[in-house]
């Protein structure tokens, strides 16, 4: 297993974790000590240096979305995800394509 993968994996551990966290505040601690430790550890020349390009990728990534990636933690009623609302989303553009006989809904009623 690489390990770009091993960091994903324990990002993973720390954002969908098995018991409840603590709070938001917390994870976000969690997962920047995470990533920092990895960069600190990873080699900044040679072939490794791609690693630790991957690291500061995914921390900047991580600090752009800070703002609204923990609310979820503080309050119940928050989903992690919206795969839920993208997939009823996605349904209905499917209904509007058979309805419509048409390969795609660019145009359509959903954009107007």
């Amino acid at each position: 297993m690489g390990k770009n993968v091993e960091v994903l994996r324990a990002l993973r551990g720390l954002l969908w974790p098995v018991t409840s966290p603590l709070d938001g505040a917390s994870v976000r601690r969690q997962v920047h000590a995470l990533l920092q430790e990895r960069i600190t550890r990873a080699p900044k020349r040679g072939k490794g240096a791609r690693r630790l390009r991957f690291l500061q990728h995914v921390l900047a990534v991580t600090q752009r979305y800070d703002a609204g990636l923990y609310h979820c933690y503080n309050d119940a009623r928050i989903p992690q995800t919206s795969n839920d609302l993208e997939g009823q989303h996605g349904a209905f553009k499917h209904h509007l394509r058979k309805l419509a006989g048409r390969a795609s809904t660019s145009g359509g009623p959903t954009e107007t």
